[in-house]
């Protein structure tokens, strides 16, 4: 993939990424699953393993959001 491709797509997806992020939340969720995923990624020449975590949260009527 080219970078003017990466561009491309990551520009295409701003505007959803931050609507998103944006959103009101609710004031409980009374479930909130915490994930914890670990990649490999290439910084530089050397290679390192990367957490990324994804939170969860079940609101009162079962509706699922992704706090982060």
């Amino acid at each position: 993939m080219s970078p003017a491709e990466i561009s491309r797509i990551t520009d295409s997806l701003i505007n959803s990424v931050q609507e998103c992020r944006n959103r009101p939340l609710e004031n409980v969720y009374p479930v909130v699953f915490l994930y914890c995923m670990f990649f490999k990624v290439r910084v530089n020449v050397a290679v390192e393993t990367r957490a990324i975590y994804n939170i969860l949260g079940v609101d009162i009527e079962g509706k699922k959001d992704v706090l982060g």
